[in-house]
């Protein structure tokens, strides 16, 4: 995944939370919250 693709990504990523069946998750991250959950380099 590219920075570029984010924004799709996260969009996915809420598609899933509105499921209710795809995470635990209840809201969408930031990109800067997400970028540090899923990067080692992010900081």
């Amino acid at each position: 995944m590219e920075q570029k693709d984010l924004a799709e990504v996260l969009k996915i990523y809420e598609e899933g939370i509105e499921t209710g069946m795809a995470t635990f998750e209840t809201n969408l991250p930031n990109e800067r919250v997400w970028d540090k959950g899923h990067h080692e380099t992010a900081h």
